[in-house]
């Protein structure tokens, strides 16, 4: 969901219920996670101004951005509308759809997600991983960088 090579993770859960596991399925983080993750990110960049966010691509009710539109990320699994802006945009973002991935000019941290999944991963220094398993409203808990989750089965072959 994060990219690898960063000293610190974590799994941020969308919901008490999804943590405890009482939950099955995905969600998008809603604007509560969201600011409380951009209020930890943004002075943990040099760059907050230019913040990339993913958005995927196949949500039928995403606002129309014109012609030619915006740039698309293709990766393997899915691709996503690639948008520009503000740390501060991502909770704004959460009307109509949770950035799946984010991650500023720089790079000193990335943030990433699928519509499939119950959490949300931040990968770091471990200041920020710090941060961000101090505040009160995240569940969130400290995970190694080689967790796998999939939200897509094993190819048999």
């Amino acid at each position: 969901m994060v990219p690898t090579g960063y000293p610190a993770y974590a799994r941020v859960f969308h919901s008490e219920g999804e943590m405890r596991g009482d939950i099955e399925g995905g969600s998008e983080p809603g604007a509560v996670i969201l600011e409380a993750l951009a209020t930890c990110l943004e002075p943990r960049t040099a760059t907050p101004g230019r913040c990339w966010f993913a958005i995927w691509e196949g949500f039928g009710d995403l606002p129309s951005f014109g012609e030619p539109g915006p740039a698309l990320l293709h990766l393997p699994a899915r691709s996503y509308i690639l948008l520009t802006g503000p740390v501060t945009a991502a909770p704004l973002m959460a009307r109509y759809h949770a950035p799946a991935l984010w991650w500023p000019e720089d790079r000193r941290w990335a943030v990433g997600g699928d519509v499939d999944l119950d959490s949300t991963f931040v990968a770091g220094d471990q200041e920020l991983i710090s941060a961000v398993l101090a505040r009160p409203e995240l569940l969130a808990v400290p995970v190694a960088p080689d967790t796998v989750l999939s939200v897509f089965p094993a190819d048999p072959t």
